[in-house]
């Protein structure tokens, strides 16, 4: 029973992991795969050293209306979601948000008319954060960096780009995250 319940969540790992490899269009050439024993001590390495990502979002370049359509539509689906998942998934928006809008920040500032990409999307969506008194602060202390020379200037912000932010999602709520992601084909 553990062998089959191991090799479908290996399947299923894997299945996810190629269409995230085709959704980025990503080099295969140079991938390599990874025995479940070597994945297993990789992730026992990782979670003793530090706290391990559900959902990574990474990105070394960033269109910003494809961003703001797709982090609004997120914000959508979590509205519109069944009242047991939403508690869970609203914890996505604040991390989610924060390194949307340093990216646009690091990648759209030179090439768009003032104001930039990252200020009018800070200011569409400052409102979902200001009904908890933590993440107020630090949302209003994003909006003081208007450059990203000055990201690594602010001692709170460069603590926060250098930290993971764990999220804890129950099973059943990962699942149906999992569904909308491969369901929509979003880039977040």
């Amino acid at each position: 029973m553990s062998t089959k319940r191991s090799a479908r969540a290996s399947e299923q790992i894997t299945s996810v992991m190629n269409k995230y490899i085709s959704r980025r269009r990503l080099d295969t050439k140079r991938a390599r795969s990874v025995s479940v024993a070597e994945m297993a001590s990789m992730s026992m390495l990782a979670s003793a050293t530090s706290t391990a990502n559900l959902v990574t979002f990474s990105t070394t370049n960033i269109d910003h209306s494809m961003a703001e359509s797709q982090y609004t539509g997120f914000k959508f689906w979590i509205s519109e979601s069944e009242d047991h998942y939403k508690p869970e998934l609203a914890q996505l928006l604040y991390p989610l948000f924060t390194h949307l809008y340093i990216s646009l920040l690091v990648n759209c500032t030179a090439t768009s008319p003032p104001p930039s990409p990252a200020i009018r999307f800070h200011k569409r969506h400052l409102a979902t954060f200001m009904g908890n008194p933590e993440f107020k602060q630090f949302i209003q202390q994003l909006a003081e960096v208007t450059s990203p020379e000055e990201l690594d200037q602010s001692p709170t912000i460069a603590s926060f780009r250098a930290a993971k932010y764990s999220v804890t999602l129950t099973e059943r709520t990962y699942k149906y995250l999992v569904r909308y992601l491969e369901t929509c084909e979003s880039g977040l």
